[in-house]
């Protein structure tokens, strides 16, 4: 009998069916009659005052094409047992009585195209309602009938270079896929979309605005291309890894930061050469332990890696710029300056368990706390270096190893006495603790301890 049902309207394309059925439907003046009453709001929330409409209206359809009154009748209590007939036939039925109805309800010339442009897979554009078990279009944000925000499929076409910003702000989406031929996408465009998982920007891609993913559950993010990545683009995510196969140009402020607790947990990061910034906090408060920082690099800026487990670190050859604290608070023990800096701003790399640190000759200031609470043991200083009491804890720095004609300023270190009674040369002053808690300083000229 489902075989027979097929044969006619079936044969019509979608366009002609929607509005066949819609002709059919609605100069029945009783159906019509329920049907605004429903939309009245005054039932807005009655699923089975609604459900009778449907029925009705598909009982008078087939009717009217002149099928077996039993069909229709078999049909309708398949309906009114569930939303989703078994038979292709029928459910297809539905769904296009279903648009007509929601046209009288909401968009509905959106909501006929949406069908159009998906051909004869009409299931391909509807899903079903979580809470009132309602078809809905999957383009559609919220129930018609229950209000319920629902989760949507999107998928942009090929050729799509720019998604527009804020087009799918905190609308639940459930699968995304982005086109090869995608070049930017904008700001907020999936911010608190609920997406999880593995995100791929394809290889086009050359910027992501703004907060266009942040606060979502994704855990893998896979780059293809050159891409420039915007202030907040991913914070508060789920990443536990990032793969990029082609580079980063720049990375944005709280582009990775992890805010709240559900936020990202980078355990280990790579940047290929080609980045040359990296924003404020971009990485703050994950959990790297292992970071590789390319050439290109040029400027780090204010906390972009504090909070973190890193244990071993190598300034890039070609970095200028650091910025406050942009270290604070790692396991760092291990910490390699390069020849370009000339400033180590205030916290930049406090709070740490560095041990032995090597200052070079180009950096000429220390700004305060900047190697506060670590545990440096052995120092060396440069040539005319000018040392200040908030530099580092002199006291407790067994071996001091110093350039010619250093100054030290408002500070009571002991080891200072000995350098000047030496007049300034270049030596290491060793600082031990006897047995009996005695503390003892040892001057060595530098040429001398060299050999």
């Amino acid at each position: 009998m489902h075989e027979q049902l097929a044969k006619d309207p079936f044969t019509l394309s979608l366009k002609d069916m929607v509005n066949k059925l819609g002709s059919e439907i609605f100069d029945q003046a009783s159906f019509y009659a329920h049907l605004t009453d429903w939309m009245a709001g005054e039932h807005k929330n009655d699923v089975r005052l609604l459900t009778k409409i449907v029925e009705g209206g598909f009982h008078r359809i087939i009717a009217k094409n002149g099928e077996d009154p039993e069909i229709a009748l078999k049909l309708e209590r398949e309906l009114r047992e569930e939303y989703f007939i078994r038979h292709d036939a029928a459910r297809r039925m539905i769904w296009l009585l279903f648009f007509v109805l929601c046209g009288k309800m909401i968009d509905f010339p959106k909501l006929a195209t949406a069908v159009w442009n998906n051909h004869d897979n009409v299931e391909a554009a509807v899903q079903c309602c979580d809470a009132c078990l309602m078809p809905v279009h999957t383009f559609q944000r919220y129930c018609p009938f229950c209000s319920q925000q629902l989760p949507l499929s999107v998928s942009f076409q090929e050729g799509t270079l720019e998604i527009p910003p804020s087009i799918y702000k905190n609308h639940l989406i459930h699968h995304l896929h982005l086109p090869e031929s995608l070049r930017c996408i904008g700001s907020s465009a999936f911010e608190g979309s609920g997406l999880e998982g593995t995100l791929e920007i394809p290889a086009a891609t050359t910027i992501i605005e703004n907060e266009a993913f942040r606060n979502n559950g994704l855990n893998h993010l896979i780059i293809h291309g050159n891409t420039a990545i915007g202030d907040e683009a991913f914070l508060d995510n789920k990443l536990l890894e990032i793969t990029i196969n082609g580079t980063i140009t720049s990375i944005g402020d709280n582009a990775f930061t992890h805010y709240h607790g559900h936020g990202n947990c980078l355990s280990s990061l790579v940047i290929p050469e080609g980045c040359v910034s990296i924003g404020a906090q971009a990485f703050r408060n994950n959990k790297l332990s292992s970071l590789t920082l390319p050439n290109s690099l040029t400027m780090i800026d204010q906390g972009a890696f504090e909070f973190n487990v890193i244990e071993s670190l190598v300034l890039p050859d070609n970095l200028i710029t650091l910025g406050r604290s942009a270290f604070m608070k790692n396991r760092i023990k291990t910490l390699v300056l390069n020849a370009n800096i000339t400033t180590i701003p205030e916290y930049c790399f406090s709070d740490n368990a560095i041990e032995k640190l090597v200052i070079p000759s180009n950096i000429t200031v220390i700004e305060p706390h900047a190697f506060s609470w670590n545990k440096i043991r052995h120092l060396t200083l440069p040539d005319k270096f000018k040392i200040k009491r908030h530099h580092f804890d002199l006291e407790k720095i067994e071996r001091l190893e110093l350039g010619e004609k250093i100054t030290f300023f408002q500070t009571n270190y002991k080891g200072a006495e000995l350098y000047r009674e030496h007049k300034k040369k270049a030596c290491i002053i060793t600082r031990q603790q006897e047995s009996n808690g005695k503390i003892t300083w040892h001057y060595e000229p530098l040429h001398h301890a060299a050999q």
